[in-house]
């Protein structure tokens, strides 16, 4: 039993200090670029442009690319960073029409709560634009949603230029 231990004990000892390392060098992988050109997002910009109007909506288009229809104007609170917004959302891609998510009267009186700070960049842009008790619209290019990565649970993918239809009902301030 003592010669069982010492000869364990000495293969742990080898397999524990074995270097990972054969001599050669590891290949180099490049990283994906995850940033887009210019042109990318022009080509987005377009198709949004297009989208408008195809469908005569009557946006207002930003500098950073986001275009957005206030559908009601509010008369409470700007939301600022670090508030919690409670609002009513819908969530969809104008090219297929799918719905990811949405929460309406229906199922939750007041709605979901949002940290500001941790929405998608246009998103966050968007609210900032209404005050509390309005409803936009925004089409967000993905360069603004998310991105070339896609969300995390597979379901919106890559490059996806994004809709949201939001109802902001209560700021609560940080």
């Amino acid at each position: 039993m003592k010669k069982l231990t010492l000869i364990l004990s000495i293969l742990i000892s080898i397999f524990a200090c074995k270097s990972d390392d054969d001599g050669g060098e590891e290949p180099i992988i490049p990283e994906k670029d995850y940033t887009y050109t210019q042109a990318e997002k022009d080509t987005e910009i377009e198709w949004i442009k297009s989208y408008i109007k195809e469908n005569d909506i009557p946006a207002i288009a930003t500098s950073s690319g986001l275009h957005y229809v206030i559908e009601k104007e509010g008369q409470g609170l700007i939301p600022e960073e670090g508030d919690t917004l409670i609002c009513h959302f819908k969530t969809s891609n104008p090219k297929t029409g799918e719905v990811y998510g949405e929460s309406n009267r229906e199922n939750n009186d007041y709605g979901q709560a949002l940290e500001l700070n941790r929405l998608l960049e246009g998103v966050q842009e968007g609210f900032k634009l209404i005050k509390e008790g309005s409803v936009i619209t925004m089409i967000v290019p993905s360069y603004l949603a998310y991105g070339k990565y896609g969300d995390f649970g597979g379901k919106i993918q890559p490059e996806t230029i994004m809709m949201f239809r939001m109802e902001l009902n209560i700021v609560l301030k940080q």
